[in-house]
């Protein structure tokens, strides 16, 4: 049967606990590696209200219609939808458009990254997890660049959002006791968008499911 491993250490104060492999066995692995594009700088010049408002970019290649992530230095509002637009200026939130979720908007004049959300078709079954890992991968190893995934059933109903921050890893050891966050409808499908105007993502989830436990 396939397995999962992953180790931790930690050293405080001049000791150290040594790395411990831990196994996790299940019946199917599912691995997904995806690159997140840069997101664009820009400014939210105005605020209708908690989660409407209008940023301006130098440029952007976005269209109405795009489901975007609005990031900003301490949140970060998802699943967004760009309602209008012009060569510097974007709305998102209004009527018509999904507004989203998350974070409610800053304050004007806030810098902001807005970037288009990557779809990523998943068939993952929460139930069934034995062990899931997330990272948001970034080439600078002192990145603190912001990244999100929303994973979602086949209606489009959130089954777990998760806040990243680049090079640290996320692990739910649901067989090792950890909470499963992932229950309820099978995951088809993930939105998923980076936080940085600078630098590109790579994406991994791993994830180690037994349906005959």
């Amino acid at each position: 049967m396939p397995n999962g491993t992953y180790s931790q250490s930690l050293t405080v104060g001049g000791l150290t606990i040594q790395p411990v492999s831990v196994i996790r066995t299940g019946d199917h692995p599912n691995t997904y590696e995806v690159v997140l594009p840069v997101g664009t700088a820009g400014t939210l010049t105005t605020r209708t209200d908690d989660d409407t408002g209008v940023i301006t970019v130098a440029s952007h290649s976005l269209i109405v219609g795009d489901r975007v992530n609005v990031f900003w230095s301490g949140g970060r509002r998802y699943g967004m939808l760009v309602s209008s637009q012009t060569g510097t200026t974007i709305t998102v939130g209004t009527a018509g458009g999904d507004i989203g979720a998350g974070d409610v908007f800053p304050a004007t004049s806030t810098p902001v990254v807005i970037t288009k959300q990557v779809l990523i078709n998943t068939a993952i079954d929460g139930d069934t997890i034995q062990i899931l890992g997330i990272i948001a991968i970034a080439t600078i190893g002192t990145s603190t660049a912001k990244a999100h995934i929303d994973m979602q059933d086949a209606g489009s109903a959130s089954i777990e959002a998760i806040n990243l921050t680049a090079n640290v890893p996320i692990i739910y050891d649901v067989a090792g006791g950890a909470s499963n966050v992932f229950t309820g409808n099978p995951i088809t499908k993930s939105y998923a968008a980076n936080g940085s105007a600078t630098e590109e993502l790579t994406l991994k989830i791993l994830s180690l499911e037994d349906s005959t436990p």
